[in-house]
């Protein structure tokens, strides 16, 4: 067990302005929202019939998650080929995993949902909600959406941490943060392409597979409501980290709402891109004692 301790430690006038800004941002949106679904309240009923009328299927579902294995699989065997060769796996850098998650992980399953995107002739609006007319409004959503369920993620987090510890379990920032402390330390074009994979690439293609496809998917065989815990233990469960799993289970709570919500998968996009941001960016401020 890791016998590390992490603090957030402000030093520059900049950092302290950058947390200010974003307390008060999380702070306004979450008011904002509160008084939206006060006076507006949320039609579930409505956004379940927006999930029906969703194309995809079952087989379309399975055929991604094929290719996500497909990968993993491969990614295992690497691992352990490198390990018989005598490779120290332990000692590469931790944005190197990153790196690997999107090669073996991530593109698998982007190139899954090319593939019956294209045999089933299955548009971005069609599939995905994409429309340009709506571009800017869907953008202003994401953002909006992702700074008002921040304080509930952290909020989840700070009383999870505590039970973690107390089960023994080590619930500290560490797989992330080896990551950002990896890359600080590399040449400018590993800390360029850690920042693109993990603010875009990522964000991007796991909404599109957990959202976007099987979301619509599990919630016509079960339900809205059912879904959205099945997919959000899901989505945690597979990032393979104890410690993440409630905030994660939040956030991609707040992802599937806001994806029924506004049937577009730019939304639960811009949302997860903007909490990778916010995750960095703070994780920058983190001193290890």
């Amino acid at each position: 067990m890791s016998q590390e301790h992490y603090s957030f430690a402000v030093h520059e006038w900049y950092q302290s302005l950058l947390v200010a800004i974003l307390v008060v941002s999380s702070v306004s949106a979450a008011a904002f929202l509160a008084w939206r679904i006060f006076t507006r309240p949320v039609r579930f009923r409505e956004m379940a019939m927006r999930l029906e009328s969703s194309p995809w299927t079952p087989n379309h579902a399975g055929l991604v998650l094929c290719c996500l294995l497909f990968g993993m699989s491969i990614m295992i065997l690497l691992f352990g080929a490198a390990a018989r060769a005598g490779r120290d796996i332990d000692s590469a850098p931790a944005y190197l995993g990153l790196a690997l998650s999107v090669a073996f992980f991530h593109l698998p399953g982007l190139v899954g949902i090319l593939l019956i995107s294209r045999k089933g002739n299955i548009s971005l609006a069609d599939g995905f909600g994409f429309e340009r007319r709506l571009f800017g409004r869907n953008v202003l959503q994401g953002a909006i959406f992702a700074l008002g369920i921040l304080p509930l993620v952290v909020g989840v987090a700070a009383m999870y941490d505590p039970l973690l510890r107390h089960f023994g379990v080590e619930g500290d920032l560490q797989p992330a943060l080896r990551m950002i402390l990896d890359a600080a330390q590399a040449p400018w074009f590993a800390r360029l392409s850690v920042g693109i994979l993990a603010i875009v690439v990522v964000p991007a293609i796991e909404e599109l597979v957990f959202r976007g496809i099987l979301f619509p998917v599990v919630a016509k065989k079960i339900g809205m409501i059912p879904a959205i815990l099945a997919v959000s233990l899901t989505f945690a469960i597979l990032h393979q980290d104890v410690p993440t799993y409630a905030p994660l289970f939040v956030l991609s709570t707040g992802l599937c709402m806001a994806y029924a919500y506004s049937s577009s998968i730019i939304v639960p996009i811009l949302m997860h891109s903007t909490f990778n941001l916010i995750q960095i960016a703070l994780l920058s401020l983190v001193d290890i004692r």
